[in-house]
C-alpha cells in the first residue's frame, strides 16, 4: 500500500485547521448550515464522527482520524455547537455545558470555546467550573468585553469576603480595560461594583469622579454615586440623585431599591437624632436630681448646725 506524501499530511493538517477555523467563526456568528431548531429532531451532520451525547468528550476524534477527514471533523465540531445551542435553548445548562467542554477539549485554542463554556456554566450555577472556563478564556488572548465583565461578576458572586489574590484578578481585569478608550466606561463600571461589594468610599469616590467626567447622564453614574452618597451617610445628597436618576429615565425595581434605601437611612438617621435627644433629656434630668440633691444636703447641713448651735447654748 502506498504512503500518503509529506505534502499529503500538510494539505490535511491545514484541511483540519480550517475545518477548526470555520468551527470557531461558528461560534461567534451561529451555525453556517441551516438546521432544524427542534433538539429532538437535529440531525447530524458528520456521520463519520457521530457524538455520545452522555459523554461528548468522548467522541472527539483522534488526530490522526480528524487530519484524515478534516471536512467531517469540521462537521463534528459544527454539531457540538448545534447541540450545545438547542440545549441552551431549552434550559438544559448543564448538557449544553458538556457540549461546549468536548468543544474546548477538541479545539483548545478557540478563545470561544471557553466563552461559550464558561457562559453555560455560570447558567447552570456552576461557578467554580465558570471561573476556570473564564479565566481560560481570558488568558488565551482576543477575549471580549463581555467575557471580561462575566470573570468579574463571577468573582464578586463569591459569598462572604474576597481573599486578596481575587481582588487582584479584579483589579488586573480593571486596568487592562482602561488601557483602551472604548472600554474606559467598562473598567469604571467594574471598580465601582468592586467598591460596592468591598463597601470601600476611596474606590467608589475613585470610579465615581471618572464617571462623572465621562458620562455623566448615565444612569450607571448616577446609581454608582447614590451608592457612594449612602456609604457616606449622606441622604439629601442621595435623594437629589434620585431624582437625576429618574430625570434620565431610570425606573422599576432599581429605582425603587434606591428609594427605600434611602428611607432607610433618613429613617436611621432620624432614629439617631431622637435617641440623641431622649439621651440628652436623659442626662439633664440626672443632672437635674443632682443639683436638687445638693442643694437638699446643703439644707440638711444648715439645719443640723443651727440645731447644735441651739442645743450647745442651753
Amino acid at each position: 500500500m502506498m504512503r500518503d506524501s509529506p505534502r499529503s499530511d500538510v494539505k490535511r493538517g491545514r484541511a483540519a485547521a480550517r475545518a477548526c477555523g470555520l468551527a470557531a467563526l461558528m461560534l461567534c456568528g451561529g451555525a453556517v448550515i441551516a438546521r432544524t431548531t427542534d433538539a429532538a429532531g437535529l440531525t447530524p451532520l458528520a456521520s463519520a464522527f457521530p457524538i455520545d451525547h452522555a459523554n461528548p468528550e468522548a467522541s472527539i476524534p483522534s488526530v490522526t482520524a480528524r487530519n484524515a477527514k478534516p471536512l467531517e471533523f469540521g462537521y463534528f465540531l459544527q454539531d457540538l455547537v448545534t447541540f450545545a445551542e438547542a440545549a441552551g435553548r431549552a434550559g438544559d445548562h448543564v448538557s449544553e455545558a458538556r457540549y461546549y467542554r468536548a468543544f474546548t477539549a477538541a479545539v483548545p485554542d478557540a478563545v470561544a470555546g471557553f466563552s461559550r463554556l464558561c457562559q453555560s456554566l455560570e447558567s447552570a450555577r456552576q461557578r467554580d467550573d465558570a471561573l476556570v472556563a473564564c479565566r481560560k478564556a481570558l488568558g488565551l488572548g482576543g477575549a471580549t468585553l463581555e467575557d471580561h465583565v462575566r470573570f468579574v461578576h463571577l468573582v464578586l458572586a463569591k459569598p462572604g469576603p474576597l481573599g486578596p489574590g481575587e481582588q487582584d484578578d479584579v483589579n488586573a481585569v480593571i486596568a487592562h480595560l482602561r488601557q483602551s478608550p472604548d472600554t474606559r466606561v467598562a473598567a469604571s463600571h467594574l471598580q465601582c461594583e468592586l467598591g460596592v461589594h468591598l463597601e470601600s468610599i476611596p474606590l467608589l469616590a475613585e470610579c465615581t469622579a471618572t464617571l462623572a467626567a465621562i458620562a455623566p447622564a448615565d444612569p450607571k453614574t448616577l446609581t454608582f454615586e447614590w451608592a457612594l452618597a449612602v456609604r457616606q451617610g449622606d441622604s439629601a445628597r442621595a435623594r437629589a440623585l434620585i431624582g437625576r436618576a429618574r430625570a434620565v429615565g431610570l425606573k422599576g425595581e432599581s429605582l425603587a431599591r434606591m428609594e427605600r434605601a434611602t428611607d432607610a437611612l433618613e429613617g436611621a438617621w432620624r432614629h439617631r437624632l431622637v435617641d440623641g435627644r431622649a439621651l440628652l433629656a436623659t442626662a439633664l434630668i440626672a443632672l437635674l436630681f443632682v443639683c436638687l440633691g445638693a442643694v437638699y444636703a446643703r439644707r440638711r447641713r444648715s439645719a443640723a448646725a443651727k440645731l447644735a448651735v441651739e442645743l450647745g447654748s442651753r
